[in-house]
């Protein structure tokens, strides 16, 4: 109020604004990641001047863009009010470096195994969801996947989010189905393990071909069961069983005849019948076989010489067996045995004439020689066994040494024959 010399008076007012220069600008702090940018703000303010001049995109702006690459204090300077009051304020960009995540290293497992993953994060992480992943809030969750599988992991904080994944590759084990079998004794059968396995083990190993290898002959005489291991590089193996099962094949039981004379009919008969096996009778001559009875249990035949003649057994399991038979032709010997008895041989072992032998001939009954002084130097009552020119131990010394053969003919009388045999050195 204003009063003049003449007390008059007039009014006005006036409103003076004061500005607290420690008002805040509301300039929030934020996380980004490196690489990125993020537009600053304030709330209030004029004339903004923006320090220090870094990664900014304009210090005068009012809203500028900074991209620094680490951590970094941004000042604003504003003007409030219309008399421009300076207030300043300060905010913080923390920086994400891009490191910052790791999902880990590509792994190679085996099939049916698991493995706990080590991730790297920052934040708040999490995994997608994968059926095959234990938890996905984790860094460290344990995964069983059965083929190959990526894993994405995601690490988030202000306005930074960064996402890694790992693959886990899988080497699928050998797949390993072997059937059983079944053979007749003395035949073969192969059996093939192979697969995706590069080491191959099967045992027993007595009765296969190739016991380290994907496939193998097996040629088992009684029935055996087999197992196969199979594996993949560093993985644990496969292992699988099968079974060979042996049919024995019947055994031909017969009445064995020895030999036959001159015009004699000989019958040839099996005496052990098994009622599900099938017999049949060859005859051989020159290496072929000759086929005289199918499906029979004897044969009558009237051979003109020595002659050979085969039965064979067909079992119910398709087993078959043979028996050859010799019938030999029978002399009457009467004085003479028919032995062929060489006069001199020669023991210097050198392969050739090393053994004196009878051949041929009827029955032996006893095969004597004794030296000139007569002392029996050798006996025996078989054909297949001969004298070597031994005596207690000793070559003996060349010279002449008398035998003696002791023979049954076929009619039943025994001969006695003698003679020299000359030993040569």
């Amino acid at each position: 109020t204003v009063y003049n010399n003449f007390f008059c008076y007039n009014s006005d007012s006036v409103e003076i604004e004061v500005v607290d220069v420690n008002t805040p600008l509301n300039i929030p702090s934020t996380t980004i990641c490196q690489g990125d940018s993020i537009q600053l703000t304030t709330s209030i303010g004029h004339n903004h001047v923006w320090s220090p001049n870094v990664s900014i995109s304009n210090t005068t702006a009012a809203n500028p863009y900074v991209y620094p690459n680490s951590d970094q204090y941004y000042i604003a300077n504003v003007a409030i009010g219309p008399d421009n009051c300076p207030v300043a304020d300060t905010t913080e960009v923390f920086v994400v470096p891009a490191n910052s995540i790791n999902a880990g290293s590509n792994q190679l497992i085996c099939e049916g195994t698991v493995l706990q993953l080590s991730a790297i994060g920052f934040g708040t992480s999490v995994w997608d969801t994968d059926p095959t992943l234990s938890d996905v809030n984790v860094l460290d969750p344990i995964v069983s996947p059965s083929t190959l599988t990526k894993y994405y992991l995601t690490s988030s904080e202000g306005d930074c989010i960064l996402r890694d994944s790992v693959s886990i590759n899988v080497t699928p084990a050998p797949n390993l189905s072997i059937p059983d079998f079944e053979i007749c004794r003395g035949d073969t059968i192969l059996v093939n393990a192979k697969s995706i396995a590069t080491n191959y083990s099967w045992s027993p190993s007595g009765s296969l071909s190739h016991p380290n290898g994907p496939v193998s002959i097996a040629y088992p005489l009684t029935t055996t069961n087999y197992e196969v291991s199979a594996s993949v590089a560093n993985c644990p193996p496969v292992v699988t069983t099968f079974e060979v099962l042996v049919n024995q094949p019947t055994e031909i039981i017969h009445n064995n005849p020895k030999g036959f004379y001159e015009g004699q009919e000989v019958t040839i008969e099996v005496t052990d019948i098994d009622p599900l096996t099938t017999y049949s009778f060859y005859k051989v001559k020159n290496g072929f076989d000759s086929l005289i009875c199918n499906d029979c249990l004897s044969i009558e035949v009237l051979p003109d010489t020595t002659t050979q003649y085969l039965i064979e057994a067909l079992d119910e399991n398709g087993c078959e067996s043979q028996e050859v038979k010799l019938l030999k032709e029978l002399f009457v010997c009467q004085d003479d045995p028919g032995f062929i008895i060489p006069n001199a041989f020669t023991p210097n072992d050198d392969g050739l004439n090393d053994v004196f032998y009878l051949r041929g001939g009827a029955n032996l009954k006893t095969f004597r020689i004794f030296n000139r002084i007569g002392e029996l130097v050798f006996e025996t009552t078989s054909q297949d066994i001969g004298w070597d020119g031994i005596y207690e131990g000793q070559k003996v010394n060349p010279g002449v040494f008398v035998y003696y053969v002791e023979a049954a003919c076929p009619s039943g009388e025994s001969v006695l024959l003698k003679g020299n045999v000359t030993v040569i050195r």
